[in-house]
């Protein structure tokens, strides 16, 4: 169990430091059997739904003071050990009661030879008495809060299918062999039939299935092999809005862990003669490793993916001088994200501030590339500042204010920008996908004329030469 505690420590350091979704690190963890894989899972996503009650505990009763000074670095861990404590073991109980077949229940004791578990077992019963005492205020609480956290867990589960591994005939005959239905004729009360087992194609996305919320399809076939992706509706929009055509070099400028790079590589796989190259950067090591990983299972090939800072990249450098579109999803306070819900209930002012400042940077160096045509900038948030507010901010800026506009993109979809920014559009919780935003900026029709003349002049001038 040592072993399942330090790695779900590890991957809620991870969450906590924004290099990834708790599904994502848990899943992807080397060389951990899939079932230890699912308990660390579980263990912090449930430690992350009870963080804050958590922490009230560690503040009231003292874990850090005195002697505790020196655990501070082992917040995660400490986090994990007393949701184990507290609500693991009580909910290991229940799980053997409710279980008929006779096997092993994981059950929590503290270590009497770690130093971590010693200094935690001498606060027991202070610990318990505050958990009894937050339960009660817990349980107090309104009847609307509740309703609140139904609906945050209500969103739809969705897997795209990989069209260059798979067709979509042979995807819907899997699900169906899976003990799913495939629905054609959706009814709104009851969109997965009476079972919540159906499944059908989604009207906005194309070859995106849509499942009942809770549906887990990790563990899949076609999952595992790469042949169905899974990925939110939401995050399906930028590579559509950034739609590559048949010629096109594309830069993915924060492009870990891959899917909306791969999704751009099959919309430029979809020209026979495609001949546009796709360079996909991301400045953390192994989560570059972890893109270049998912591409190959994927069957992406010749994408070339560099473990590099995307504002350390020329513009003027001869190699990207063919680039005309740019995906920019630079880190964000991922407040959009439902399994961020209890980090983020109220999001740091000054955190938020500061990655304003660094989303507005990236995006304008993307937006000074000399031939980009479309520069399209999403996040994950759904705070005004890291999208409305950075794209106020870079239109105000001279060079982008004369050669670049807003698109309006996806103009059937209801839920638009807000303070005036209809171009661009939002995806909220209630509408069963996790929060988004998507810009697009597209140089005017001038301004590609003029940089087309320059173009032949230099070249012109070179034959002379």
């Amino acid at each position: 169990m040592n072993q399942i505690y330090s790695k779900s420590a590890f991957v809620l350091s991870q969450v906590f430091a924004k290099k990834g979704t708790v599904k994502g690190l848990s899943l992807n963890l080397p060389n951990v059997p899939s079932d230890r894989k699912k308990q660390i899972f579980a263990i912090v996503t449930e430690t992350l739904k009870n963080k804050t009650i958590i922490d009230e505990i560690i503040n009231s009763v003292g874990i850090f003071k005195s002697k505790g000074k020196q655990f501070r670095k082992k917040y995660p861990m400490i986090l994990i050990l007393i949701y184990e404590f507290l609500i693991g073991n009580e909910k290991s109980k229940n799980n053997q009661k409710n279980n008929s077949k006779k096997r092993r229940i994981r059950k929590f004791k503290f270590s009497e030879k770690d130093p971590l578990h010693k200094h935690l077992f001498s606060f027991r019963t202070q610990i318990v008495s505050q958990f009894a005492r937050l339960k009660i205020k817990e349980n107090s609480k309104s009847s609307g809060e509740t309703k609140s956290n139904q609906e945050l867990e209500s969103i739809f589960r969705y897997a795209r299918i990989n069209i260059l591994k798979c067709n979509k005939e042979d995807a819907i005959q899997h699900f169906i062999s899976e003990n799913f239905h495939f629905i054609e004729n959706i009814e709104k009360e009851k969109p997965f039939g009476d079972d919540n087992k159906g499944f059908y194609l989604d009207f906005d996305v194309p070859n995106l299935f849509v499942f009942a919320s809770g549906t887990d399809l990790h563990q899949d076939t076609f999952v595992i092999n790469g042949s169905i992706i899974l990925q939110d509706k939401a995050s399906c929009f930028p590579a559509l809005a950034l739609n590559p055509s048949v010629s096109d070099d594309v830069i993915d400028a924060c492009a870990a862990p891959g899917n909306k790079t791969f999704q751009i590589y099959e919309l430029m796989k979809q020209f026979p003669n495609n001949s546009g190259k796709l360079f996909a950067f991301d400045l953390d090591f192994q989560r570059t490793e972890l893109l270049r990983k998912r591409l190959n299972v994927f069957g992406a090939k010749n994408v070339i993916a560099q473990n590099e800072d995307f504002l350390k990249v020329n513009p003027n450098d001869p190699l990207f001088s063919s680039v005309k579109k740019i995906l920019v999803d630079p880190s964000c306070s991922g407040t959009g994200i439902i399994a961020n819900q209890n980090i983020f209930e109220s999001a740091n002012e000054e955190r938020i501030k500061s990655l304003a400042s660094f989303q507005k940077k990236i995006l304008l160096h993307a937006l000074s590339f000399k031939n980009v045509e479309r520069v399209v900038y999403s996040t994950c948030s759904i705070t005004i500042e890291e999208n409305e507010g950075v794209v106020d901010s870079v239109l105000k800026e001279d060079f982008v204010q004369n050669s670049f506009h807003l698109e309006n993109i996806f103009p059937k979809w209801k839920r638009r920008g807000l303070n005036g920014f209809v171009s661009c559009i939002r995806c909220s919780f209630e509408d069963k996908t996790n929060g988004f935003f998507v810009a697009s900026f597209v140089r005017n029709l001038s301004q590609k004329k003029s940089n087309k003349k320059r173009k032949k002049k230099i070249q012109s001038n070179e034959n002379l030469d």
